[in-house]
């Protein structure tokens, strides 16, 4: 019985373009033509469906196969193939469009299947035949084909015509004129096979560490192939000129089961590392392999040895070699050709790093309290581990935003630490992001949280939370031009995240260019619709705008999604006051003060609201309530457009200047 066979992947042919899908190349005449991943997999779902109108929904179902897209993401995509095959919309010679339904491919395709076979693309190369021959007779040979070089002959033995001419006169033209055929053919499919022929392979600039996959069996060991996912983007974040896309979007695909070329044109990375984790008790086995992103073809590929729980960093060491040698790239640790040194010896004090880490990113209150246990027995373990301490500062930086009841002390419990941290390694770039981030939020040293930010970008470009807190401190201080260079810098680093794909807007909102920030809060919300600071945000700037009626129903909408948090319900008070429908802004304003009872309420957040009343000797005092609280909201004073009703006033201009925001 016969071994069935998969099929390999189609070619088609319509007039003088090939599309090849072993290869995913489009070939116009004698020329390559570019197409991104999405648009060859629209031109060839067209192509094989050409025979009905395709729907624009079936398109995004079976080409995108996410669930938001929007219609702009297809038009671009045709746009990109009409472009490439010189086609017109007005005249569509390819892809014709039916309008508010969708698009249908109208040319003339032939399959291609062995050189020379298949349809209409067996009649090209007959007619190509016939071409040849026709001119090899009027020409008198190969020569006769433009641009072809003669095969150099050897001389003949006599100037007379052979014997044989001579004595069968009628064949020499018909064998010179096949001959001339079969050299003028194998020229133009040598011109044709060196067209469609993929170029060299090139090292790839960027790449994407997808999330190791835990094949322990046992659930409680996910920290540890998450850790090591994370310290594979680490290591690879300190090779020179290489795009590292972070571990916000690449951690969005976790449990997904995602094709290495698809996981590159979703991460905008041209490699794509995939692999997985086998923990024991004192043994460890990880598999990873280096995919390229644009044809699928393994670049490096790590042993599958099992190795001593022990050597863990060595073996960590071992894999990032590996991949730098696979992407061409030189790691940046010491000596400039090895992984930074080991931050401890101690493998228990590095796993409880690593679960703190994994409780870390989960952002949530009793996520941070868990981290900051295990960080803090990490450092019982083993006192001078620096990461450990960064770690720390991380969670005690961002816990106020997250909790409930705010801790009095985060603010120095986080400086602390950094600073610890970086007297042990001052190359932490998360040290110095940390201790930025409490010298702008907290301590109001703007100066200071600069040098640190700076510093953070210096030691890891690749750092997007660096670059997205940078841009907010920017933001913050009315230089847009730069808040814009750097938050787009995180977001090609980690183009996935919610929050980095929200704050796109963030420097237009603060700048008071409330259509351009709409424009990226709407485009988050693509991603996901319910995300609530994407709908906070956008009721802002309807607020602005005057458009009341919106900026209600996306305030409701921003204060369900947050489970009521204090901010988005006194953006919902602003709102009605602003409105001046001052009845329902006191009814915010007695909900916030019934639920201070229970959770701590920002003086600040009653200040806008009370500044919308035109209320301003109690929205200053607020203010000043605020300011001996060392309330972290208090950055948002020289941008926050809800208080322009207070900007005249010398008090104001005072605590401006207090804060360290005075023009």
């Amino acid at each position: 019985m016969a071994t069935p066979t998969t099929p390999s992947p189609p070619r088609f042919r319509f007039d003088d373009v090939v599309v090849d899908c072993h290869d995913f190349s489009v070939v116009k005449g004698r020329q390559k033509v570019a197409l991104t991943p999405r648009a060859f997999d629209v031109l060839r779902y067209l192509i094989e469906h050409g025979d009905r109108v395709v729907e624009k929904q079936e398109l995004f179902e079976q080409v995108w196969k996410e669930r938001f897209v929007t219609d702009n993401a297809l038009t671009r995509a045709v746009k990109e193939i009409r472009q490439a095959l010189g086609d017109n919309a007005a005249a569509p010679r390819y892809v014709e469009t039916v309008p508010k339904r969708g698009y249908r491919f109208i040319g003339p395709v032939g399959e291609v299947g062995e050189v020379g076979e298949v349809g209409e693309v067996g009649e090209v190369a007959r007619e190509q035949e016939s071409t040849a021959a026709a001119g090899a007779e009027d020409g008198a040979g190969a020569g006769a084909v433009e641009g072809a070089e003669p095969a150099p002959t050897a001389p003949p033995k006599s100037a007379g015509p052979p014997p044989a001419a001579r004595r069968r006169p009628g064949i020499v033209a018909p064998l010179l004129a096949l001959a001339a055929a079969f050299a003028a053919g194998s020229f133009l499919f040598y011109r044709w096979s060196q067209a469609t022929a993929p170029p060299p392979p090139v090292a790839p600039r960027s790449v994407a560490v997808l999330p190791l996959k835990n094949l322990s069996g046992d659930p409680a060991n996910e920290y540890f192939s998450d850790g090591m996912t994370e310290a594979l983007i680490t290591a690879l974040s300190k090779a020179e000129g290489l795009k590292v896309i972070s571990r916000g979007s690449v951690f969005s695909l976790k449990g997904k089961e995602v094709d290495p070329r698809e996981a590159g044109r979703r991460l905008g990375a041209a490699a794509v590392v995939e692999g997985s984790v086998r923990k024991d008790a004192d043994s460890v086995r990880v598999s990873v392999r280096l995919v390229s992103a644009e044809d699928g073809s393994v670049l490096w590929a790590s042993d599958t040895r099992d190795h001593a729980l022990g050597d863990i960093f060595g073996l960590q060491d071992e894999i990032a070699r590996g991949m730098a040698a696979g992407l061409k790239v030189r790691l940046t640790g010491e000596g400039g050709h090895e992984p930074a040194r080991r931050p401890t010896g101690d493998v228990e004090a590095y796993q409880l790093y690593l679960k703190g880490r994994f409780f870390w990113n989960k952002r949530t209150e009793e996520g941070l309290r868990k981290g900051i246990e295990y960080f803090e027995q990490a450092i019982e373990r083993d006192p001078l581990y620096a990461p450990a301490y960064a770690g720390l500062a991380d969670s005690y930086a961002v816990f106020n935003l997250y909790s409930a009841a705010p801790l009095k002390d985060a603010s120095p419990r986080a400086k602390a630490a950094a600073e610890r941290a970086l007297a042990l390694d001052d190359t932490l770039a998360e040290a110095h992001t940390a201790l930025a981030y409490v010298k702008e939020q907290y301590e109001w040293d703007w100066r200071g949280a600069e040098l640190e930010f700076r510093r953070a970008i210096e030691l890891d470009p690749n750092y997007a939370t660096a670059h997205h807190y940078y841009s907010e401190f920017l933001a913050l201080l009315g230089r847009t031009e730069e808040s814009v260079v750097h938050i787009k810098r995180a977001h090609e680093l980690d183009p996935l995240s919610l929050i980095i794909n929200t704050e796109l807007g963030f420097p237009h909102m603060c700048a008071g260019r409330w259509d351009e920030a709409l424009g990226y809060f709407r485009r988050a919300l693509e991603m996901d619709p319910d995300f609530h600071l994407a709908v906070y945000f956008g009721a802002r700037c309807h607020t602005q705008k005057g458009d009341f009626e919106e900026a209600l129903a996306q305030s409701r909408r921003a204060v369900a999604l947050s489970g009521g948090s204090t901010v988005t319900v006194g953006g919902l008070g602003y709102v009605y006051a602003a409105a001046g429908r001052h009845a329902e802004a006191r009814k915010v304003l007695a909900q916030l003060r019934e639920l201070s009872a229970r959770r701590h309420v920002s003086p600040y957040i009653l200040a806008t609201v009370h500044a919308g009343l035109g209320e301003r000797d109690r929205a200053l005092a607020l203010l000043e309530e605020a300011y001996a609280e060392r309330d972290y909201l208090l950055v948002m004073l020289g941008v926050d457009p809800r208080l322009d009703s207070l900007r005249a006033d010398a008090r104001f201009k005072d605590l401006l200047g207090r804060v360290g925001l005075a023009p």
